[in-house]
């Protein structure tokens, strides 16, 4: 049987262990975003995806993405999304080359429901500044994540209760922007709309 101050030092060790792991998963998320950000230079160099698929929550703040702030969330069926940053004009993915340019859409899914669910990443769509709907392709988040030495943070079942943080990629024209996204459960579920500043 275990004294109460067994109890503590043991719990204590608990949170020195998630506080690390929360600690490292924010160095990484910041070291991505830096990648991705504009450092002055005025041309559309080559980057690599930010490393931060992890499961944790990221920083409320991210740095160098437009509506960095976390949106409020909003839910489709079993899964609540929050977007929690995006940007276009991403010209390179690893080894892929844009045709026109890639906007990238950073979301944090929550499982609500009771069963596990998989991202249906075909299923999410982006609205282009020119009025046309576009699909996240779910290729690209393959060569951005190759390409970043990760996993595909979609390919596997977010758990009940999980909260899984990755990217959402989507090809559209040179000089488009994203105004919106609509987040979906499923291909056929109606989807939730979350504007991007």
């Amino acid at each position: 049987m275990s004294t109460p101050g067994e109890r503590t030092e043991t719990r204590n060790w608990r949170y020195v262990v998630l506080l690390g792991g929360i600690l490292t998963a924010f160095v990484a998320s910041g070291l991505g975003i830096w990648l991705l950000g504009d450092h002055g230079d005025g041309d559309k160099t080559p980057i690599t995806p930010p490393a931060a698929y992890e499961t944790l929550i990221p920083p409320i703040d991210v740095p160098g993405m437009v509506g960095a702030t976390l949106s409020p969330p909003v839910r489709d069926g079993a899964l609540e999304f929050t977007v929690a940053g995006s940007r276009c004009g991403v010209i390179r993915l690893g080894e892929r080359e844009a045709k026109g340019e890639f906007c990238t859409v950073r979301v944090l899914v929550h499982n609500i429901g009771d069963t596990a669910r998989r991202l249906p990443v075909a299923a999410q769509h982006g609205q282009g500044s020119d009025n046309v709907r576009y699909a996240s392709d779910p290729a690209l988040i393959d060569a951005g994540v190759a390409a970043g030495g990760r996993e595909n943070p979609w390919q596997a079942e977010i758990r009940p209760g999980e909260t899984r943080l990755g990217m959402l990629i989507f090809e559209v024209p040179r000089g488009v922007k994203l105004v919106s996204v609509e987040l979906h459960e499923s291909p056929t579920s109606p989807g939730a709309k979350v504007t991007l500043n």
